[in-house]
């Protein structure tokens, strides 16, 4: 990131309009206390920065855990305001999607692409839901819709499908989603279970029956 350093607290900086959703605070940066935007949905911080030579400035993501900053860029679909997110380091693409850049409005992002040309209308990009979800998502090109990306396969008559993951996973989610099935095998083999304990049974009582006998 070109060099930056903290915008003033100043009547000038409240007259910046914000994004949806955000409002105006204080916080404390290297103990130093600048004005920063939140957003308690989405649990992003905003701090306006400019250069060191006063041009104009813009809003970044302030993350305090690591104490960095990351340009801002928002994105407003069908299903409300999105924060466009830099792709994490070891965040591999799916199978079948490779790296590439796509345009949002004029901004330039990092996204994975698919290389069957029958997904060439999906974009992968890594963002931050209104509700503060961060993740891998799919945005559809010709209708502008996000979703929270899923396995997506192409059926034999060139129709998309995408493949619903359990919320459990794992174990946990095969057994929830085939519950009754497992009951009923599980009440078929616990009465099979006691037919072969009975028969054992009956055949050990001839054997002492018979051995009586002799």
């Amino acid at each position: 990131m070109e060099s930056k350093h903290y915008s003033a607290i100043g009547e000038t900086l409240y007259s910046e309009t914000l994004p949806n959703g955000y409002s105006w605070t204080h916080i404390t940066i290297n103990d130093i206390t600048v004005s920063a935007a939140v957003n308690n949905a989405t649990n992003i911080t905003l701090v306006y920065l400019v250069g060191e030579q006063a041009e104009s400035g813009d809003f970044y993501i302030y993350d305090k855990n690591d104490e960095t900053f990351s340009r801002f860029h928002p994105l407003t679909v069908s299903g409300g305001d999105y924060v466009l997110r830099e792709m994490p380091a070891g965040l591999l693409p799916p199978s079948g999607a490779v790296k590439g850049v796509h345009t949002f409005g004029t901004t330039e992002q990092t996204v994975y692409l698919f290389e069957d040309t029958a997904l060439e209308d999906i974009v992968l990009v890594y963002a931050t839901s209104p509700a503060g979800k961060t993740g891998l998502y799919s945005y559809d090109v010709t209708d502008g819709s996000m979703q929270l990306y899923r396995d997506i396969t192409v059926a034999a008559d060139n129709t998309l499908q995408t493949t619903e993951p359990s919320q459990d996973g794992g174990m946990a989610g095969f057994v929830t989603q085939h519950r009754q099935v497992i009951l009923i095998g599980a009440a078929a083999l616990g009465g099979f279970a006691l037919l072969i304990a009975a028969i054992v049974l009956l055949t050990l009582t001839t054997r002492k029956d018979k051995n009586c006998k002799h």
